[in-house]
């Protein structure tokens, strides 16, 4: 190789390609998508609705962490690159990332006609007593005033609306992109997982404890079964496909769980009875098989794994303002 090939062809490499992992997720995603439009899968874009619901349910939880470094770009020169940097390649990178995801997960059917529900439906069977206390569980909760459907995803958005913004006030730069990152493969991987061992849910065999989720559950029902049966798109799909295995709430809350131990171990315990009303409710909503929970822990433990291989810590662990107010060398805070 000429010493000019060898220049060009140095920022390519993959040493400098591993610095952002980012790239590579967003490259894996695309590369997904990229196939089953090769392969004449019919695309689902998202319309105006749709549009709407995923920018309340996924930049929405963003907005804190968004505004912390707005703050930081105005405020700090010192944190203004790693800021930038988040803003500017994580966040967007994470969007992206979610439409794939749902492009995937509305391929299910088509990818993988076989359907493991009945299997699944089987061990709910066998485990029926753990089934009929979930769904003891949310009638108390019903009874004593709360509308657990609604909770259910009301508290998801929250969860990851508080953790993005915990981890930008108090983690660092680092910490903040394994976050970002982890949420990310979560997504991408998940949408792959729904096409290896597919099921739509325990709703299409027992109707759940709360009658609103029921009625939306069978709503996306009819969607999935015009979609299957006409192999077109029906309008407004984009969030609507159902797909229990794995389960992706549980993944992303014990995701957060084993990344909150970064800024404070007994905060990250004090969100461990948030899992858990997650892990029951699933279940009693009949959202979820009792198989899908576990899976999800499993695929949360597999974030955990690729985000410390793919971004280690590179320095102790301070927050951004800390390392604003102390003056702390630009080169220091942008992760290697």
């Amino acid at each position: 190789m000429s010493p000019l090939a060898h220049r060009l062809a140095g920022p390519f490499r993959w040493q400098r390609l591993r610095r952002y992992p980012e790239l590579i997720l967003l490259c894996f995603s695309l590369a997904v998508v990229a196939i089953g439009l090769a392969l004449r899968l019919p695309a689902s874009p998202p319309d105006l609705l749709s549009g709407e619901e995923m920018l309340g349910h996924y930049l929405l939880p963003l907005s804190l962490a968004i505004l912390v470094h707005l703050g930081i770009l105005v405020r700090s020169k010192a944190a203004r690159k790693s800021s930038a940097f988040i803003l500017l390649v994580s966040i967007p990178t994470l969007l992206v990332v979610t439409v794939c995801h749902f492009e995937c997960k509305a391929w299910m059917p088509l990818v993988n006609p076989h359907r493991f529900g009945a299997l699944y439906e089987s061990v709910d069977r066998l485990l029926s007593p753990v089934v009929a206390l979930c769904n003891h569980f949310v009638r108390l909760m019903e009874h004593a005033g709360l509308n657990v459907g609604a909770a259910y995803h009301g508290w998801f958005i929250l969860l990851f609306f508080v953790c993005f913004g915990l981890h930008a006030l108090y983690d660092s730069p680092t910490g903040q992109r394994q976050v970002i990152l982890g949420v990310g493969w979560i997504l991408a991987l998940g949408g792959v997982c729904y096409w290896i061992a597919p099921a739509v849910g325990p709703f299409i065999y027992r109707h759940g404890v709360d009658g609103e989720a029921t009625l939306i559950q069978l709503h996306m029902w009819q969607k999935f079964t015009l979609f299957v049966t006409t192999g077109r798109i029906p309008a407004s799909y984009f969030l609507m496909p159902p797909a229990a295995m794995p389960s992706l709430h549980i993944a992303h809350a014990a995701f957060f769980i084993w990344m909150l131990r970064r800024i404070s171990r007994p905060l990250s315990l004090f969100f461990v009875p948030g899992l858990l009303w997650f892990m029951v409710t699933a279940v009693g909503l009949a959202w979820h098989y009792i198989l899908d929970i576990p899976a999800g822990l499993l695929l949360a433990a597999v974030a955990v794994v690729l985000v410390r291989k793919m971004l280690p810590d590179a320095q102790p662990q301070t927050s951004p303002a800390v390392c604003a107010a102390e003056n702390t060398a630009e080169d220091h805070l942008v992760p290697a």
